[in-house]
């Protein structure tokens, strides 16, 4: 029996770490718990991101050494107010990309740019919570 005991504790112990590695589901990014905001308030944030990266492919394709140069800048503008006594707002979200792959295509130098506007992100939550107005000093 004391042998056992190794054996057994090792396969509880696997049973414990199996039992808790159950798939984990992530929050929405932007819960709406966390969303309220007061009314009648105006809110805008602008961004700039710039990506330098390696590319690895199948060498099947004949593309080698493939960098991307990538340059992304983004606005935002939010409006909150109240809609039936309840607080409301309305998102919008505009990017534009810009962007340079350069590599080997059969073994000779290639490169192409790519720009242009990203897709216009709307978003509305409307009776979202109650209102709440402004307040300060």
């Amino acid at each position: 029996m004391r042998n056992l005991y190794p054996i057994l504790k090792w396969n509880l112990l696997s049973l414990l770490l199996a039992g808790f590695t159950l798939p984990c589901f992530a929050l929405e990014p932007s819960p709406r718990l966390w969303n309220h905001l007061p009314i009648d308030t105006n809110f805008v944030g602008i961004g700039y991101v710039y990506t330098e990266t390696d590319i690895f492919t199948d060498p099947v394709i004949r593309l080698e050494n493939v960098e991307l140069k990538s340059q992304t800048w983004t606005a935002k503008y939010i409006r909150s107010f109240e809609l039936f006594d309840k607080s409301t707002r309305i998102d919008l979200t505009q990017g534009y990309q810009k962007g340079k792959w350069e590599g080997l295509l059969n073994g000779l130098p290639v490169s192409t740019t790519r720009s242009g506007w990203r897709v216009l992100f709307q978003c509305a939550d409307i009776f979202t919570s109650p209102k709440r107005a402004v307040t300060g000093s």
